[in-house]
């Protein structure tokens, strides 16, 4: 009888030492919690206390007077941004040879049977 009671008093203590860990697992998770909530620190009800309006008093004998004036200026704002073209033109060659020079670029003004791109001449032939 007394090793089936050594057995259940082990089987009892593996129980509790496998029960302990999570349990102060979720009091220490708990605890955070609120802690992070503020449930421990002191509150106050808002408000107007004496000391409060005595401050505000001081503040306004001791104040300063001082003259406001309008003024204009331009203000300017970086906005982050991108544009688009509304017409869009693939540019093709029936031939298939290299590009030789590039002689536009974007934005750059054409008009009709301006040269924009030169082929390489050594495979044309």
């Amino acid at each position: 009888m007394n090793n089936q009671q050594t057995a259940q008093n082990t089987d009892k203590s593996r129980l509790i030492q496998k029960l302990a860990v999570p349990i102060l697992a979720l009091i220490l998770l708990l605890t955070v919690v609120a802690w992070l909530a503020g449930f421990f620190d002191n509150k106050i009800a808002p408000q107007l206390s004496a000391t409060a309006d005595s401050i505000a008093a001081d503040y306004v004998k001791s104040a300063r007077s001082y003259t406001v004036t309008s003024k204009k200026s331009k203000v300017f704002e970086g906005v982050a941004a991108s544009i688009t073209a509304k017409q869009a033109t693939i540019i093709s060659s029936r031939l298939l040879a290299r590009v030789d020079a590039i002689k536009v670029r974007a934005g750059d003004t054409v008009k009709q049977g301006d040269v924009l791109i030169s082929l390489e001449q050594n495979n044309l032939s």
